[in-house]
């Protein structure tokens, strides 16, 4: 959720295709496999029909087919929403494909409403650790913006020289990463 200083309110879902047998044979429910946005005007009194911000779908021959969504962070820059989400392929060689992963932003007035690529997973700035099921090779992505609208994207990830481990859990400890843009989201 969230809200401009007028009052304007967002509500962004992800969708997840349902881990069944016939959820995955499904095409074309609207939003499949991806985010839905619905807006208020009014506060949150009533709400304008949802969107497809991501327009994925499940069509059987789809490059999209199986996309792995999660981290949603969703903030309004005046008046424009803007959000943010891990994005990945799922093949069949890992659940999780690191090489694959990104960050990506969204927002209707950028880029005309097309996603774009705010970070993607690779070796020389990030480690893959398939040790710790608590976080992805890119996780947890937060968007915020400065008083002079600079956006950043602030996100967790394991840096290459890695060692340092929690005596409890003996998990890796994670490290906090940012990407910033001064064209609102653009590049």
């Amino acid at each position: 959720v969230a809200k401009s200083k007028s009052g304007k309110v967002a509500v962004a879902m992800v969708n997840f295709l349902a881990n069944g047998e016939s959820d995955w044979n499904r095409e074309n429910d609207f939003g499949e496999n991806g985010i839905v946005v619905r807006e208020s005007t009014d506060g949150g009194l009533s709400f304008a029909e949802p969107v497809d911000v991501t327009q994925y779908g499940n069509e059987m021959n789809s490059t999209f087919r199986w996309v792995w969504l999660l981290g949603l962070s969703a903030m309004y820059v005046g008046e424009d929403l803007h959000l943010t989400w891990v994005e990945s392929l799922l093949n069949d060689i890992h659940d999780y494909p690191h090489e694959s992963i990104r960050i990506i932003h969204w927002s209707p007035g950028v880029n005309d409403g097309i996603p774009t690529i705010a970070a993607r997973w690779d070796s020389l700035h990030f480690a893959y650790w398939e040790g710790d099921p608590q976080i992805a090779p890119l996780d947890f992505p937060k968007i915020g913006a400065d008083e002079n609208g600079v956006l950043t994207i602030a996100f967790c990830s394991f840096p290459p020289d890695t060692t340092v481990k929690d005596s409890a859990t003996g998990y890796l400890y994670a490290d906090i990463f940012a990407v910033s843009s001064a064209d609102n989201g653009l590049s």
